[in-house]
């Protein structure tokens, strides 16, 4: 979004991964594991300093490059405490206040690429019409649920006044909530202010079948089970069976809770507490290129640790259109981390260990 204003680290389990690559066509990717930040600093917003973090002016090159070369400069939200976090939250706030209740001409703007991220993205900010070559101010802050400031930061805008820099959503303490991003220009005192939101995921019921009663997305495995807020009720399908309803299942009700469907059902497991599990060497991010990441085998911390994997394909019987649920665990839930199924567009292969070190063949970068 965007708005006018006035002169004013890590380790990844994937042995499901690779598993998920081999049964499912459209090549579902599943990786688990703690993003990690650069360790960077941001400029002070009372007195901005030019620094190494600064983001140098929007650079020429493929967009794969250019969106490479802002991700590694992206800025870690890293919240404040104390009287700074109240300072750095009033003094975002009263900015773009000020910006929005002139009424005097101004040109500079600030734009998100999105209205709304998910923890672990990057937020992507453009600014245009701020003065050539002058350092701009960044400061973003938590509007609500729970009003918070983070480490504010420096860009340096190019001869045509413009800058892109970008922001690292790397936890998901933010979900719920409304964010405001401002730029403030240290020369000419222009400054321009955007809002963007971490929405909650989405409950709901897809309507397909298999299961009997459509599949209830919830957050739990058990059919017939919640029956209430709406739109959840009684008899929908689930995961596995549960009590007191029609709702189907697409696990049996034994004790390794084998696919009822073996075609389109996968139930793939992990053992917890295992010294050799395969995971993605330090360092490594789930959105690298894939031909850059590694992989090693070694312990996994129980936040990190996964045990079971789940696929279910099938289709709304009404509109032919095609659903996949997944779903997965971890030991402990501890902590930042996350469970990530991607749908790749290209095949990807591991490479054998090498000195206690493998890699990736991926056709394409994504």
């Amino acid at each position: 979004m965007k708005k006018k204003s006035s002169s004013q680290s890590a380790f990844f389990n994937f042995r499901v991964l690779f598993l998920l690559c081999a049964v499912v066509a459209v090549l579902v990717f599943a990786a688990f594991g703690q993003r990690s930040a650069q360790d960077q600093k941001g400029g002070l917003a009372q007195a901005p300093q030019a620094s190494n973090n600064n983001v140098s002016p929007p650079a020429s090159g493929t967009t794969a490059t250019v969106q490479s070369d802002r991700r590694a400069s992206a800025i870690p939200a890293t919240k404040l405490s104390g009287p700074h976090a109240t300072a750095v939250f009033y003094l975002g706030v009263s900015r773009a206040a000020s910006a929005a209740q002139s009424e005097a001409p101004n040109s500079a703007t600030l734009t998100t690429d999105q209205e709304d991220y998910q923890p672990y993205t990057y937020v992507y900010i453009t600014g245009t019409g701020f003065a050539p070559g002058e350092i701009v101010n960044m400061i973003v802050v938590q509007l609500s649920p729970n009003p918070a400031s983070y480490e504010p930061w420096d860009v340096v805008a190019d001869a045509n006044g413009n800058f892109e820099t970008s922001w690292y959503i790397f936890s998901e303490d933010l979900i719920g909530a409304t964010m405001q991003v401002t730029g403030t220009g240290q020369t000419s005192q222009l400054t321009a202010s955007a809002t963007f939101t971490d929405a909650v995921p989405p409950k709901g019921v897809a309507p397909v079948a298999p299961p009997t009663g459509g599949f209830a997305i919830e957050g739990d495995l058990l059919s017939n089970t919640p029956t209430t807020p709406v739109p959840f009720a009684a008899n929908q399908g689930d995961w596995y069976p549960g009590p007191g309803g029609t709702g189907g299942n697409v696990l049996n009700s034994d004790a390794t809770g084998t696919p009822v469907n073996s075609a389109t059902t996968f139930h793939l497991v992990d053992p917890f507490d295992s010294a050799t599990d395969d995971n993605f060497a330090g360092g490594d991010k789930v959105d690298d290129n894939p031909n850059t990441e590694h992989w090693t085998l070694n312990p996994v911390n129980n936040k990190l640790d996964m045990n079971n994997a789940l696929i279910h394909v099938t289709k709304d019987p009404i509109t032919g259109h095609t659903w996949i649920m997944v779903a997965g665990d971890r030991l402990n839930n501890n902590g930042d981390a996350y469970i990530d199924f991607e749908f790749l567009q290209n095949t990807l292969t591991t490479t054998p260990l090498v000195a206690g070190i493998g890699g990736f063949s991926s056709a394409g970068p994504n």
